[in-house]
């Protein structure tokens, strides 16, 4: 199944060997479903139907860092 991540960092000097790092990351970042196998009981109402994806919704995180 398809599921994208994406990360995007900023470096940026400070002082001398010091860094601040600035980082965004999406995961799944086009929030694409995978779903379940379907139900597969003739006598349930909800027979041929997924109930439930595989994957987790769009995630975003943002971080920052100082590297020295």
């Amino acid at each position: 199944y398809l599921h994208e991540d994406f990360s995007l960092i900023k470096n940026t000097p400070i002082k001398g060997n010091v860094v601040f790092q600035f980082e965004v990351e999406a995961l799944n970042a086009f929030n694409r479903h995978a779903f379940q196998i379907p139900d597969t009981n003739p006598n349930d109402q909800l027979f041929g139907v997924p109930t439930a994806t595989i994957d987790l919704p769009r995630n975003l995180q943002i971080t920052g860092r100082i590297n020295f």
